[in-house]
């Protein structure tokens, strides 16, 4: 952006000034120190006749001097950048119209899972069940589970895990925990079932007699009905 030039500059010296920068190129201008480091142009205009010249520092121009008709006007300093000030920011843009919904996504794969069932502490029902047909409790912590046609309980497995909603696991130091286990040798449930035994971990305590902390005295796995969650592979 051109500062401090007067009416006196003509159009012709800016476009013939524009058209010695084109012929030098930018090359002879980086050499010269045109622009400055800035990107700044200095300029130096004649009062005499108008005429502008390209320098590389605004100290360049010539200052007045002589007396009467022998006075030299001098020149008096311009600058002007390669690029203008940063303008105004613009106004927000209208919002954009809603793009279209996705499709949804394919159903997973069924899992592989041939048959599943939680069993209550009771031992008199299964829900949440895939193949599951039947449940007994014939002794205290022992539950014979019985599966549909096509599994055959001789020849495959269960993974069993307690059910903290339905079981007398308890939170705390030294506190009751359940188990749930498959057992492969079934000797309480009928052929043709697989057979889950269920307990309760219990813990006696005593204070030590020469004082500090309260010790564990005894442990014991107790046959209990706990409720618990069964997979069969």
């Amino acid at each position: 952006m051109l500062t401090g030039i007067p009416r006196r500059l003509s159009y012709a010296n800016v476009i013939a000034t524009g058209a010695m920068f084109v012929a030098l190129g930018g090359g002879a201008y980086a050499l010269s120190g045109i622009p400055d480091r800035g990107g700044v142009f200095h300029g130096c205009v004649s009062n005499a006749t108008g005429v502008l010249r390209v320098v590389k520092i605004a100290s360049s121009c010539h200052k007045a001097r002589g007396r009467g008709k022998h006075r030299n006007p001098g020149e008096f300093a311009v600058r002007w950048s390669q690029q203008g000030p940063r303008g105004l920011q613009g106004i927000q843009g209208v919002q954009g119209v809603q793009g279209v919904g996705g499709t949804n996504g394919v159903n997973g794969a069924d899992g592989t899972a041939r048959a599943y069932g939680l069993v209550s502490q009771a031992g008199t029902s299964v829900t949440r069940s895939k193949n599951i047909t039947g449940v007994t409790n014939p002794l205290v912590g022992r539950f014979c589970i019985t599966l549909a046609a096509g599994i055959d309980p001789a020849t495959t497995g269960a993974v069993v895990t307690p059910n903290i909603d339905n079981d007398d696991t308890d939170i705390g130091d030294n506190a009751a925990q359940a188990s749930a286990e498959w057992r492969p040798s079934a000797n309480v449930c009928p052929a043709g079932t697989l057979e889950v035994v269920t307990y309760s971990r219990t813990e006696t305590t005593a204070a030590d007699p020469q004082g500090g902390a309260t010790f564990v005295t005894n442990v014991k796995n107790t046959l209990a009905n706990e409720g618990f969650f069964i997979v069969v592979p």
